[in-house]
């Protein structure tokens, strides 16, 4: 592959979202591990001083964060991004949609939990703590959840109706489906 840079990781995301979304080629997974080791190659994923590309590169990390996250759990994959060398901060200064949605920091929320909920479960370090913490860190995880659900609009929350939703632009329409089928 070529060098690293934001416009390869850019391309990466926006064919791993073709693949995933519209083609019948299976590419995604190289797509997406390509996308988040590139974001990772360049430290996106960290916060840094350098402010010509900041919000260009937080965006990026951001939505490869979110696709990687989701495709590692619904394939029951490790995950190639670690929580815990993230020191980028969720983005909360993009504009909110007609609903009042933000949907990037929503999805990275989402995509967070997610995470924890399969490290919780699947990570062999799991196996080893008892059963009642184990219980207790469903219960926080379970928590978080509700308050991600709490923090989405209530005509967009699961449980509204969908039909509502039809005239809405494709995008919108796509993101109400994301939140329904998530829970």
């Amino acid at each position: 592959m070529c060098k690293a840079s934001l416009l390869k990781a850019q391309a990466m995301t926006a064919m791993a979202v073709f693949a995933l979304n519209y083609s019948s080629l299976q590419i995604e997974t190289l797509c997406i591990s390509e996308a988040a080791r590139t974001v990772m190659t360049l430290g996106l994923h960290k916060r840094n001083l350098d402010r010509s590309s900041y919000q260009e590169g937080r965006r990026t990390f951001w939505v490869v964060y979110c696709l990687e996250k989701e495709y590692a759990s619904n394939s029951s994959t490790t995950s190639l991004i670690s929580n815990i060398d993230i020191s980028r901060p969720l983005p909360t200064d993009l504009p909110t949609h007609t609903e009042g949605l933000a949907w990037l920091p929503c999805w990275a929320r989402y995509s967070r939990i997610l995470s924890k909920a399969y490290d919780l479960i699947f990570l062999l370090s799991a196996t080893l703590i008892p059963a009642e913490q184990c219980f207790r860190q469903m219960d926080r995880i379970n928590d978080q959840l509700q308050s991600w659900l709490n923090s989405i609009p209530d005509s967009l929350r699961p449980g509204s109706s969908l039909h509502r939703h039809r005239s809405k632009p494709l995008y919108m329409q796509e993101m109400v489906l994301r939140i329904h089928f998530s829970c």
